[in-house]
């Protein structure tokens, strides 16, 4: 579930703010999006994307924090997202796609916990 934030208001026109929880990859995500300059080919500019790997982020307070810099953060965001978390639940584990999708993250992922929990959840679907 994602939750539009209003950007500060010093930000560049267009940009967009979204926190949430992903279920599916069992993170909770940060997405600031801003619009190319109009003589870009790009359709949007990734100014921050967390939480794009599976538990990437198990807490939701670094996020936020970092969404301050960005948006005007509501005081109870945190205890909304984790409540956005027990409602949806974790569901990586057991997923079509958990085996290729951990074997692909596995390589680019530092941290121990992180590692162990993806690892965990390709056990659960039956990693070979």
């Amino acid at each position: 579930m994602a939750h539009e934030l209003t950007p500060l208001d010093d930000a560049p026109a267009g940009r967009e703010v979204r926190i949430g929880w992903d279920g599916p990859l069992s993170t909770y995500f940060l997405q600031v999006l801003d619009e190319p300059a109009a003589d870009s080919y790009e359709e949007v500019i990734e100014t921050v994307w967390e939480g794009g790997v599976p538990h990437e982020h198990a807490d939701p307070e670094h996020l936020v924090a970092l969404a301050s810099q960005y948006a005007h953060v509501p005081a109870d965001l945190a205890d909304t997202l984790r409540k956005d978390k027990q409602a949806s639940g974790s569901q990586f584990a057991g997923r079509v796609g958990t085996q290729f999708v951990g074997e692909m993250n596995l390589p680019t992922v530092s941290d121990a916990d992180q590692f162990a929990r993806i690892i965990t959840d390709m056990d659960a679907t039956g990693r070979n």
